[in-house]
C-alpha cells in the first residue's frame, strides 16, 4: 500500500503522479464526488435540494460535507470533477466511486500478482480428535485373503482451486481498467487550464504487474 505524503498545501510547482494527486484530493483534502444527478446533459453542475443531495451522496459512497471540515483545495475539488466525468467506455460513475475509494485508503486494486490456483480441500468437518478433510467413497473392491472376502473402500479427498483462473482473471482485468481510468484522468487534468497549483506528471502505476512475476 502507497500513502502520499502529509501535505496540507501545495505549491504551484507541485508535481505529482495521478495516482499520487487523487490520493491528495480525496485523502487529505476529502474531496467529493459530483453525483450524475448534479450534472446537466452539458456536463454542468446543477442546483438541487440539499437533503436530496446529501443523501444521494451518502447511498453512492460520496464523502458528505459536514462537521465543520474545511473546503476542499480548488484543484482537489477539479480533480474531483474530472474523476466524475469518467465516460461509460471507461466504467463511469461506478468507475469513478472506485477511483475514489482506493485514493481514500492509499490502496491500488489487488492484481494478484505472483498468486497462482492451488488444491483446497472441498470440505473440511471436525470432530472430537479435531479436523481433516472430507473424504467420499469413488469405489468399492472385492479383496480375497486365506479364503475370505473383504470389501474395502477406495476413497478420495475432493478439492476446490483458489483462487480459481476466473478470479485471478477477473481481478486482473479490474486492476486494467482501474489504470486505463487513471490514464484518462491524467490526460483531461494535463489539459491546459484544469489544474491550478498542480501539475500531474507522466508516471503512471504498471499496467501489467504481474508480467514480472511470470
Amino acid at each position: 500500500m502507497r500513502h502520499l505524503r502529509s501535505c496540507h498545501a501545495i505549491n504551484r510547482t507541485d508535481a505529482m503522479s495521478i495516482e499520487m494527486a487523487l490520493m491528495w484530493a480525496f485523502g487529505t483534502e476529502c474531496a467529493r464526488l459530483v453525483t450524475p444527478s448534479e450534472v446537466d446533459s452539458g456536463g454542468y453542475v446543477v442546483g438541487r435540494d440539499t437533503i436530496a443531495v446529501l443523501m444521494e451522496r451518502k447511498a453512492l459512497g460520496c464523502a458528505v460535507q459536514g462537521g465543520g471540515r474545511s473546503r476542499s483545495a480548488d484543484d482537489a475539488e477539479r480533480l474531483a470533477e474530472i474523476v466524475s466525468q469518467l465516460p461509460r467506455d471507461l466504467g463511469g460513475f461506478s468507475m469513478a466511486l472506485e477511483v475514489a475509494s482506493h485514493a481514500r485508503s492509499g490502496a491500488r486494486p489487488d492484481p494478484m500478482v505472483g498468486i497462482v490456483p492451488r488444491p483446497y480441500p472441498a470440505e473440511i468437518v471436525q470432530n472430537r480428535h479435531g479436523k481433516r478433510a472430507r473424504t467420499r467413497v469413488v469405489e468399492i473392491q472385492t479383496v480375497k485373503s486365506h479364503s475370505k472376502t473383504k470389501r474395502i473402500e477406495v476413497r478420495c479427498t475432493p478439492i476446490i482451486w483458489s483462487p480459481d483462473h476466473s478470479q485471478i482473471n477477473a481481478a486482473r482485468i479490474g486492476y486494467i481498467e482501474w489504470v486505463q481510468a487513471l490514464r484518462w484522468i491524467a490526460e483531461r487534468a494535463r489539459q491546459a487550464g484544469s489544474l491550478d497549483r498542480l501539475r500531474i506528471t507522466e508516471e503512471m502505476p504498471n499496467s501489467f504487474p504481474w508480467k514480472d512475476h511470470d
